[in-house]
């Protein structure tokens, strides 16, 4: 049975492994720069396309919970299906109201994931920058 299947993080699966050779003879500088390579790669490469994926499962999720898409398919039908024009109106007026404040929070939740996102990218920017900055002053 062959184990080439199972390996993950080989040269022809990763290009960032294809300069590090931890398997010659074992050197301090060789394993640090395996280790920042790799950690880059997760943290600039790997998750943000894990949490780009995330974002889609997690739009669709708020938007069924808030019902936006079945809200303005039937918009123009009456409130509990009475045919009378105050079920028309009842309607559309709660309609009118209830699909700003849901849209206002999808948006909100939305923005706050992507902010998250950008969020996470820039910690070891600001981290190395602060540090350079206390170095210092």
């Amino acid at each position: 049975m062959e184990n080439d299947n199972l390996q993950i993080n080989t040269k022809n699966s990763n290009p960032v492994f294809t300069e590090v050779s931890l398997t010659s003879t074992p050197n301090l500088l060789n394993y640090i720069t395996f280790t920042v390579k790799d950690l880059l790669y997760w943290w600039y490469i790997q998750m943000p396309i894990y949490y780009l994926k995330k974002l889609n499962r997690f739009s669709t999720v708020i938007s069924d919970q808030l019902s936006i898409h079945i809200l303005i398919r039937y918009f123009f039908l009456p409130w509990k299906r009475h045919k009378a024009p105050v079920g028309y109106f009842i309607g559309i007026t709660t309609k009118l109201i209830y699909l700003p404040i849901a849209l206002s929070i999808y948006l909100i939740t939305m923005g706050i994931y992507c902010a998250s996102i950008i969020v996470w990218l820039l910690i070891p920017i600001t981290t190395i920058f602060f540090i350079l900055i206390s170095l210092f002053l």
